[in-house]
C-alpha cells in the first residue's frame, strides 16, 4: 500500500537567484546524493529507494531514478551515497520527492536480533511506499545552470525522524527530510556497484550502480589521481600502477567502493580511495561489520577476535544481527587494511575497541579469516566517547570511556593475553597535532580514529583523527503520544510548550546519556538563533517555517481550530534544569 504522509522541511545551501519563475534553457547535469544524521538507537535502517522526481518551478516533473535502489541510511552518518548522474532541463526547481518502500525493509534497533516493527504517526504498520516531499520556499529556490554538474543532496535525519521505543522493538516513521543543492561544505562521497570500463589513458573508470536484483543503473565516471589509493584483494598500490591493476579485473565486473569527491564542473568523483575484490561485499566471501570486544591471543602471533555486529553468508543468504562471531586471523597471512590509508598493517593491529569488516569463510558464527579464504580484515574509523579525566599532557588526552560508537563500553575486554592492552576509566588518545583549545576536564568529548596495536608497553591506547566536544553540540528531543491522549502546546512568539505526563516516549539525548523528561517544569521548545527548520506536518500536508514565531502562531492557530500534536522531534542544545531545548530545527506531527 502507499502511505499519503508528506514531509516538507526547510533548505538550506542553495543556489539561489532573485527570481523564482521561469525554467532557463538548455540541459544541466545533476548527481543525486543520499545521507543521513547519526542516530545512536539504530543499527541498520535499510530500505528500498523507488524513485526520486524533481519538480520544476512551472509544474512539471523529472524522474530521476529508473530503478529501485537498496540503501542502509544508519550506515551514511559520515558519508553521502551515490545514486545517479543525471541530465536533466536547466531553470528553477520548486521541489523534490523521495519515495521510499518499506515492503522488504531491515530495521534493527542497537543491541536487537529480531527486525524492529516500523509504524507511521498513527500507529499502522508500515508496510508499502512512503512518499517524502520536500519544498522550497518561494524565493529560495535552486536554479540549475546550463553545462553545469549540481549536487543534489537528500538527507534523511533518522533522529528526527523516527520515535523508538526499544522495550517493543518498535519505530514510528515520520520522515524527516532536508534537501541541499550544491552544499558549501558536502560530505564526502561513496560510490558503490560494479565496476564498469577502465580508462588507462584518461585515468578514469565507471562504476555501475546496482538495484536489489542487479540490473545496472546509469554508470557513473570516477577519476582517478597519482595519489589514488587502491585496495585490491587487500594489496595496496597508489595512481597508475593500482588502476593498471584494476584494469585488468574489468572484465569480471566485479564489485567495487569508491570514496571521495564530486566535481562541480561535470559528473565525475575524483577518487580518493577504491577497493575491490577480495575484502569488499559482493565479491563472494563472507562477511562481518562490527566491533573487536574480545581478543584470545598476544601479539605476536595468530588470534581469535570476538566481533560483535552484523554478518552475512553468501552460501545461505543468511544474515545476523548484534551477534558475537569467532574469528580466526592468521599472523602470517591474514591481509589487514586500514581504510583510506596506504600504510602497512598486520594482525598485530586489531585490538580491542576497533570497528572492522571483516571477510573469509563464515561456518554459523565462525569466521576463518585466513589465506585459505582470501581473508581481509579492514579496520574502519571507530568513535570513541568519553569523559575528559586529564588535559594536561601536550599529546595525550585522557578519558573515562562510556562507548565505542554505538556498544557501550561494558561490552568490551580489554585483557589480551593475560595483560590488560588499556584501562577505559584512564584510556590514553593519542591526540598530536590536534587542537584541543577549550576542551578541560569533565568535557564531554567524541573522537574518531583507530585503536593502537597490541603488545606495545606504554604506548597510547588510540589514535585520533579527530576530536569533537560535544559540550554545545546538538541534543536530539522526541516526545510520541498516542492518539487517544495527543495534546494541545501552549504555543506564543518564541516558546511552545507540552505536556508530556502521558506521552509514550519522552527523551533527550546527546550521544553520551538519555534523559527523561520530567513532567515538572513543562518541556518548552525555543528558538536557537535567527532561522531555522521548523515543520507542522497534518495528514497529506506539510508546511516549513525560517521562523519560529511564524511556526509557533501557526501551531497555536491548527491546535486551536482542534488538531491535537501527537509527536514532537527536535535538535539543539539543552538546558536539563529548565527542561528547555533551543532547537535549530524541530518537526511537530499533527492529528
Amino acid at each position: 500500500m502507499r502511505s499519503p504522509f508528506r514531509s516538507s522541511f526547510l533548505v538550506a545551501g542553495l543556489v539561489l537567484a532573485g527570481c523564482s519563475s521561469g525554467s532557463g534553457g538548455g540541459e544541466a547535469e545533476v548527481t543525486l546524493l543520499l545521507t543521513d544524521a547519526a542516530s545512536d538507537e539504530l543499527a541498520v535502517f535499510e530500505v528500498d529507494v523507488t524513485g526520486v522526481e524533481l519538480r520544476r518551478a512551472d509544474g512539471s516533473a523529472v524522474a530521476t531514478l529508473d530503478q529501485p535502489v537498496r540503501v542502509d541510511f544508519a550506515q551514511l552518518a559520515e558519508l553521502s551515497e551515490l545514486i545517479t548522474g543525471r541530465v536533466i532541463p536547466a531553470g528553477f526547481y520548486s521541489g523534490a520527492t523521495l519515495t521510499l518502500d518499506f515492503a522488504n525493509a531491515v530495521v534493527y534497533l542497537q543491541g536487537q536480533t529480531t527486525n524492529a516493527s516500523v509504524v507511521d504517526a498513527a500507529g499502522a504498520p508500515l508496510t508499502g511506499t512512503v512518499d517524502v516531499a520536500v519544498t522550497f520556499a518561494t524565493g529560495s529556490r535552486p536554479h540549475l545552470v546550463a553545462r553545469r554538474n549540481h549536487l543534489w543532496t537528500l538527507d534523511l535525519d533518522l533522529n528526527q525522524s523516527l520515535a523508538v521505543d526499544a522495550g517493543a522493538n518498535r519505530v514510528t516513521f515520520t520522515p524527516a527530510v532536508t534537501a541541499v543543492v550544491d552544499p558549501t561544505h558536502p560530505k564526502p562521497v561513496r560510490a558503490q556497484g560494479a565496476l564498469g570500463t577502465v580508462d588507462l589513458d584518461g585515468r578514469t573508470f565507471l562504476v555501475q550502480t546496482l538495484t536489489r536484483d542487479g540490473t545496472v543503473l546509469a554508470p557513473y565516471t570516477v577519476r582517478t589521481t597519482t595519489t589514488t589509493l587502491f585496495q585490491i584483494d587487500g594489496v595496496v598500490s597508489f595512481g597508475d600502477a593500482g588502476l593498471g591493476a584494476l584494469a585488468l579485473r574489468a572484465g569480471a565486473a566485479p564489485r567495487v567502493f569508491v570514496q571521495g569527491t564530486v566535481e562541480q564542473s561535470s559528473r565525475v568523483l575524483v577518487a580518493a580511495a577504491v577497493e575491490t575484490g577480495a575484502g569488499v561485499p559482493g565479491n563472494g566471501q563472507d562477511w562481518i561489520l562490527g566491533h573487536i570486544v574480545a581478543r584470545d591471543g598476544a601479539a605476536g602471533g595468530d588470534a581469535t577476535l570476538t566481533v560483535v555486529g552484523q554478518s552475512f553468508d553468501t552460501g545461505t543468504g543468511t544474515r545476523r544481527f548484534h551477534t558475537g562471531h569467532a574469528v580466526q586471523v592468521s599472523r602470517a597471512d591474514t591481509k589487514v587494511l586500514q581504510r583510506g590509508f596506504g600504510s602497512l598493517h598486520g594482525t598485530d593491529d586489531l585490538n580491542v575497541g576497533q570497528r572492522v569488516m571483516v571477510f573469509g569463510d563464515l561456518a554459523g558464527t565462525t569466521m576463518d579469516a585466513t589465506a585459505q579464504h582470501e581473508g581481509v580484515v579492514r579496520m574502519l574509523p571507530t568513535a570513541v566517547f568519553g569523559f575528559v579525566t586529564d588535559v594536561s599532557g601536550t599529546t595525550t588526552l585522557v578519558l573515562e570511556v562510556t562507548r565505542f560508537d554505538q556498544h557501550p563500553v561494558a561490552e568490551f575486554d580489554f585483557t589480551v593475553g593475560g595483560v590488560a592492552e588499556a584501562d577505559p576509566d584512564a584510556y590514553r588518545v593519542d591526540v598530536t597535532e590536534i587542537d584541543l583549545e577549550g576542551i578541560e576536564v569533565g568535557a564531554r568529548v567524541r573522537a574518531v580514529g583507530f585503536v593502537k596495536p597490541v603488545g606495545v608497553p606504554l604506548d597510547d591506547d588510540f589514535r585520533a583523527l579527530t576530536v569533537v566536544d560535544h559540550a554545545n553540540s546538538a541534543s536530539v528531543l522526541v516526545c510520541q503520544w498516542s492518539p487517544d491522549v495527543a495534546v494541545v502546546p501552549t504555543a506564543g512568539g518564541s516558546a511552545v510548550a507540552f505536556d508530556v505526563s502521558q506521552a509514550s516516549v519522552k527523551a533527550v539525548a546527546d550521544g553520551f546519556m538519555t534523559r527523561v523528561l520530567q513532567n515538572e517544569p513543562t518541556p518548552v521548545l525555543t528558538p536557537l538563533g535567527n532561522r531555522g527548520a521548523y515543520s507542522i506536518v497534518s495528514g497529506s500536508s506539510a508546511e516549513v517555517h525560517a521562523f519560529f514565531t511564524t511556526f509557533s502562531a501557526a501551531l497555536l492557530a491548527r491546535t486551536g481550530a482542534g488538531a491535537r500534536m501527537v509527536r514532537i522531534a527536535a535538535v539543539g542544545t539543552f538546558d536539563p534544569e529548565l527542561q528547555e531545548l533551543a532547537a535549530a530545527a524541530a518537526s511537530v506531527v499533527l492529528q
